[in-house]
């Protein structure tokens, strides 16, 4: 039965799968836009995959208007598994494409429907590399993820915009990446920044490695990799990242003993600096606290789909910006009974 378990009441949508025994993937993204929610279902039916977009009605209630499909939609292409919105555009992965290449859709809203405008490719794709596998944008900057590119170790390919086109940029492979870790398999990005998380570096312990736009050399360099202490093999670092207002969230649901967190970062022209990080205030070992984040700059969702044995949460807290320190605001729990694996994808937006 696929359903968006929390009603879409503000600007927060939290997406889990009830009673999974379809196999299929409803909510295994969501982007969130002014009066639109875009979900993402990439094992729809055993075939390509699709994306459905939501809109209020005047009564406020939110109502499937569309359902989109690639034009050259083939059989597990995992269309779906990743969605970026800005304004009128929309950005859907296929990890699967072109063989396992991978590809990303872009769709242009036009007079209120949404229409294949284009993909984005890189110039260097090779077999397997899972193109789309982590994605973001902001302003004229797209960046993408390729975790199977390179035995595994994974790249990330930056593409501008240059009038109506999008061009791509550099590719981002930093020193030191070991087959498997995965790098590319969560981005975000403002205003320059960009941090982006190699899930399976250190055999599961994750790493976030950062970037910053030098408009002198029109590039983007490396900052290293964020800082986290008392990491081990369980701890998932880089599970997701957001960043929102010169503030970055990372997950880490296995941090602490499998209590889970996420991890605060302070911008700086040095880099990132850790300032303190974030528990769950009802304290359950096993609940994933981490494992999905997004942040506006004051308001924080931790998704933590362990809770409850698997029935899921949502936890919310807001910052304040002159201390910088955090004060607990609720926690929204799945209405639904079993292993719901609520709060699995959050996102905020509107």
């Amino acid at each position: 039965m696929k359903r968006i378990c929390l009603s879409l009441a503000g600007a927060l949508v939290a997406v889990g799968v009830a009673a999974p025994v379809s196999g299929q993937s409803f909510g295994n993204s969501v982007s969130v836009g002014e009066d639109v929610v875009i979900v993402g279902e990439p094992s729809y039916d055993l075939r390509s995959g699709v994306a459905y977009v939501f809109e209020r009605d005047d009564s406020g209630d939110w109502v499937r208007t569309q359902r989109l499909e690639p034009s050259d939609a083939e059989n597990g292409n995992r269309f779906g598994i990743r969605l970026a919105t800005q304004d009128d555009l929309l950005l859907v992965s296929a990890t699967r494409a072109d063989e396992g290449i991978g590809a990303v859709y872009m769709f242009e809203n036009r007079d209120g429907t949404w229409t294949e405008s284009g993909r984005l490719e890189t110039s260097d794709r090779s077999p397997a590399d899972s193109l789309g596998s982590g994605l973001a944008i902001d302003g004229d900057w797209i960046a993408v993820g390729t975790i199977a590119h390179n035995g595994a170790r994974g790249a990330a390919y930056t593409f501008r915009r240059e009038g109506d086109a999008w061009v791509e940029h550099s590719k981002l492979a930093p020193q030191g990446l070991q087959p498997e870790d995965r790098f590319g398999s969560h981005i975000a990005m403002e205003g320059g920044r960009m941090l982006v998380s190699a899930g399976s570096a250190g055999g599961g312990q994750g790493a976030v490695y950062a970037f910053q736009y030098n408009p002198e050399t029109d590039s983007w360099q490396t900052q290293g990799q964020l800082q986290a202490p008392q990491v081990d093999e369980q701890t998932g670092f880089g599970s997701d990242v957001a960043i929102g207002d010169g503030i970055a969230l990372v997950g880490a649901p296995g941090f602490l003993g499998g209590l889970g967190a996420a991890l605060m970062y302070v911008g700086t022209d040095e880099g990132w600096q850790l300032a303190t990080f974030l528990t769950p205030f009802e304290t359950t070992g096993g609940s994933a606290f981490g494992a999905s984040v997004d942040f506006d700059g004051r308001t924080a969702m931790i998704g933590a789909m362990g809770a409850g044995r698997g029935q899921g949460s949502i936890f919310a807290y807001e910052l304040d910006r002159e201390t910088l320190g955090w004060n607990a605001a609720s926690q929204i729990r799945s209405a639904e009974d079993g292993q719901a694996f609520f709060a699995a994808t959050v996102a905020m937006g509107g």
